[in-house]
């Protein structure tokens, strides 16, 4: 084991908003769900963590990638472990190994080799599952005799098993494996397997007994063949937390568009936003909702960063920060989204900015971005009363109906008078089309309005409350395409004549009524007759008198149609059942 000497950098950054610049450059490797960063500065020298919210930076020792060194500095779900690769003295000569960093401890722990070394390099270590028991990477092995070619095989260690070799399918030949990423339990390991030049995505599952099956391919078509490398997707290089959705790199397999697979759904190419270019995975949050990465067009171009949801489809990442997030840059563009939470709530990586310096500059970022909104659900509506003004975001929600884009939803309860209710989400808060739809209730069968021209010919949507039930209001986009961040008002106009009717020969009274209607005219009243909203009769009384009761109790609150005959005219009221 290895005690690393910690030293402590307090540096300023520019901090605007939810969005975090270092302007200086930092290779990150991963961000932990609490948002701490960890990476390096200069290749074969030590790890560093970046604690952007207390503007700390220290190095944690380790032996970071590059000068023949592999590995990776990748924080476990807690932040509590990092995967990684130290050097070791052995007889005399050092060795880089995979390796397991205690954060509390600041300590490094060798996780072995198979006692095969190339230029002195034995093994690495890539990533950690979420849970920190099981740390993933690659090992030297004895290559077969008799075939040209060393060997690098995939590797797993628990401390239960040590370090397993995950094998290779053609260890005959001398063909290399390893492994990228683990899911939050260690079930689930992916990383590529070589055979013919390009590395092809290669998948390891525990069995029943725990043990790691032979990696298998991961396919374009799953009828194909699964030999034919035309319909085996590219390296895999990333996995969800709860090991349901993996992503990669395209190559010619797929038009060399970025991916993500599923068991149940299979492959999907995630697109492209630069024709011609190759993108790449680089990380995926817990549960697959959540997809960042870059295209790399050409040598001398700047790689275009992209992140996927489920919601808003494939986004330039620059884009989303600025006009789907709405935020402040302290630095752009970004280059390279390198690393996501598995909450999915933290981003890092690095870009580069002209106005640094002189000549420009390099600079890292961490990026925090908004959850699942509390309001995802209908059940969970968040109650306005009149003349509320709110804000909100439906980046990350999910779709329950509408316009098939992401919602959230509200209600409103009558104040015991019948309204005109007036709705607003295209303020001066609101960076994206939005739709507003009014429901009588969270089963979402009965519209009772909607405004169906989005900000542009329609930002306000008005509707009748009839005083005392509670209305649905869901906010979504204008089309599937469309989330972001929202101002929602709410204003309430009391309608003309719903409290007690009274006119020069009729009197109707209470409104709101709870149980019994008065009736009271100047002459002789000859018949009542009540309907619903809907035109339907619910009471027929004759009366022949000029005052009168009607018992409302036995009916639902809502509101109700009295038609009154009298001196050979009829009139109609609108009355409010409590």
């Amino acid at each position: 084991m290895l005690l690393t000497a910690l030293s402590c950098v307090f540096f300023t950054v520019n901090s605007l908003a939810q969005f975090v610049v270092k302007p200086t450059f930092f290779e990150t490797h991963s961000v932990s769900n609490e948002g701490v960063i960890s990476g390096y500065e200069a290749q074969g020298g030590p790890y560093s963590i970046w604690k952007p919210d207390t503007n700390e930076f220290y190095q944690i020792g380790g032996a970071a990638p590059g000068l023949g060194i592999g590995g990776a500095a990748r924080f476990s779900g807690d932040g509590m472990f990092l995967s990684g690769t130290d050097l070791v003295d052995i007889g005399g000569t050092t060795y880089s190994i995979m390796s397991l960093y205690d954060v509390a401890n600041d300590q490094w722990t060798e996780l072995g080799s198979f006692n095969y070394s190339i230029d002195d390099n034995l093994s690495s270590g890539y990533n950690i599952s979420g849970d920190g028991t099981t740390v993933v990477g690659s090992a030297y092995v004895e290559p077969t005799p008799g075939q040209s070619g060393v060997a690098v095989h995939a590797t797993a260690w628990t401390a239960a098993t040590g370090l397993i070799d995950l094998g290779s399918l053609y260890t005959n030949i001398n063909r290399s494996t390893r492994a990228n990423d683990v899911s939050e339990d260690g079930s689930v390991i992916v990383g590529w397997q070589d055979f013919n030049g390009p590395w092809k995505s290669a998948v390891w599952r525990k069995d029943a007994n725990g043990d790691y099956l032979p990696n298998e391919y991961l396919l374009v078509d799953p009828t194909g063949d699964p030999m034919d490398e035309y319909n085996q997707l590219g390296e895999a290089t990333a996995v969800s937390a709860d090991g349901n959705w993996i992503g990669g790199k395209g190559d010619y397999a797929n038009n060399n568009e970025p991916w993500i697979w599923n068991e149940n759904s299979g492959y999907m190419s995630l697109g492209t936003l630069a024709p011609g270019s190759t993108g790449y995975v680089t990380d995926i949050n817990h549960d697959g909702t959540r997809v960042i990465g870059y295209f790399v067009i050409g040598p001398w171009d700047p790689n275009v960063p992209f992140i996927w949801t489920s919601t808003g489809g494939l986004q330039d990442f620059n884009d989303f920060i600025t006009n789907t997030l709405g935020y402040s840059m302290g630095a752009s563009p970004v280059y390279s989204p390198s690393a996501m939470s598995s909450n999915g709530e933290y981003v890092t990586g690095w870009g580069y900015d002209p106005t640094i310096g002189t000549w420009g500059d390099l600079f890292t970022f961490r990026l925090q971005m908004p959850g699942i909104p509390n309001n995802d659900g209908c059940a969970d509506a968040i109650p306005l009363s009149c003349g509320d003004l709110v804000t909100n975001s439906t980046t990350f929600a999910t779709d329950s109906g509408g316009n098939g884009s992401a919602d959230v939803y509200y209600s409103y309860t009558g104040s015991g008078n019948p309204e005109t209710i007036t709705l607003n989400a295209c303020g001066n808060g609101t960076n994206f089309p939005t739709t507003v739809r009014v429901f009588s209730d969270c089963t979402l069968t009965n519209q009772i309005a909607f405004n169906d021209s989005s900000c542009v010919n329609q930002p306000e949507l008005s509707f009748e409350s009839d005083g005392v039930s509670t209305y649905i209001i869901m906010v979504e986009g204008y089309d599937v395409n469309n989330n972001g961040n929202f101002q929602l008002q709410i204003e309430c106009e009391v309608i003309l004549g719903s409290n007690d009717f009274t006119d020069n020969s009729l009197a109707l009274y209470p409104n709101p009524v709870d149980n019994l209607l008065s009736i009271s005219g100047k002459t002789e009243i000859s018949s009542i007759q009540v309907y619903s909203v809907t035109g339907q009769q619910l009471m027929v009384r004759e009366l022949n008198a000029t005052y009168g009761e009607l018992d409302f109790s036995s009916l639902d609150s809502g509101i109700y149609f009295v038609q009154v005959n009298s001196d050979n005219k009829s009139e109609t009221f609108r009355i409010v059942k409590k």
